[in-house]
């Protein structure tokens, strides 16, 4: 195992123990700077509370905070995957405005 990787591996457990202890939804320390500053929630606020439902099982819960998650997360996985790996993912151009355009509509949906 490369040492990126064994890195990488623990941040990621790490960050995933801290966020099933610590309840984003919950917690008096604000993690998202444009909630902080707006009260409005951005994709990563629901996608925070979301990932806190899934390592729980509350399936429900995690859609409810962000019904892109689903989508997101195996994206997120196979994007980390490749950075790890040391290679850049074949993403055309499209896709990844594609991608990011329907986030940004969600965000503006969800706090219409």
């Amino acid at each position: 195992m490369s040492r990126r990787a064994a890195l990488a591996g623990a941040g990621l457990a790490l960050a995933l123990a801290l966020l099933y202890a610590l309840d984003p939804a919950r917690s008096p320390f604000s993690l998202c700077p444009i909630h902080a500053l707006t009260g409005l929630d951005c994709p990563g606020c629901g996608s925070l509370r979301g990932v806190h439902d899934l390592l729980h099982g509350d399936w429900r819960g995690a859609l409810g905070h962000n019904a892109l998650l689903p989508l997101t997360l195996p994206l997120l996985g196979w994007l980390g995957g490749s950075w790890i790996a040391g290679r850049r993912p074949p993403v055309p151009n499209a896709l990844a405005v594609s991608l990011l355009l329907v986030a940004v509509a969600f965000g503006v949906a969800r706090n219409g």
